[in-house]
């Protein structure tokens, strides 16, 4: 029987390892590694510790990871950085979240992203309202009334997804 193990919490995930200061506000529903356009000025912020995912991989003697939800507030790109072998070696299947307005606070944007999977041997798929995933089919702009909620799969393990096409 394989061993299963679901790991979560511990140090912020990022491209390096360090501290980051994020805005904390005691708004419920305000949630951001950066400091939001919305609030400005209600905001304090603490310091975190910063890990990469490979780093905490090897330290926790992980060897496979099957799947990945990432939803860090536009700081995808930068857990990606950090996450060099997991993506390349390792291959999970990753849901993430592709936004231009929260991936502009660190600079970049979702299409950046999405090149990050793709050149990295992954096709990308959406969700639709059944469940169900589709092709996705790359666009210049992600906006938040987008679908942004993406799924990104290892060219190599696409059958293991078959099932869950639409087009089945």
């Amino acid at each position: 029987m394989r061993r299963r193990r679901t790991v979560a919490g511990g140090p912020l995930l990022g491209r390096r390892v360090g501290t980051l200061h994020v805005p904390a506000a005691g708004a419920k529903t305000i949630s951001s590694l950066r400091l939001p356009q919305l609030g400005r000025g209600k905001f304090s912020a603490i310091e975190v510790s910063t890990d990469v995912l490979d780093r905490v991989c090897r330290r926790e003697n992980i060897e496979r990871i099957d799947l990945v939800k990432l939803d860090v507030e536009g700081a995808e790109s930068d857990v990606l950085a950090g996450a060099t072998r997991v993506l390349h070696e390792m291959r999970p299947v990753w849901i993430f979240e592709a936004l231009d307005i929260t991936s502009g606070a660190w600079a970049t944007r979702a299409l950046e992203l999405i090149g990050q999977f793709s050149s990295a041997g992954y096709d990308l798929f959406e969700f639709l309202p059944s469940g169900e995933l589709k092709p996705h089919s790359v666009r210049e702009d992600y906006p938040l009334q987008s679908n942004c909620n993406l799924v990104a799969v290892a060219r190599e393990r696409f059958e293991s997804i078959r099932p869950m096409l639409a087009m089945n």
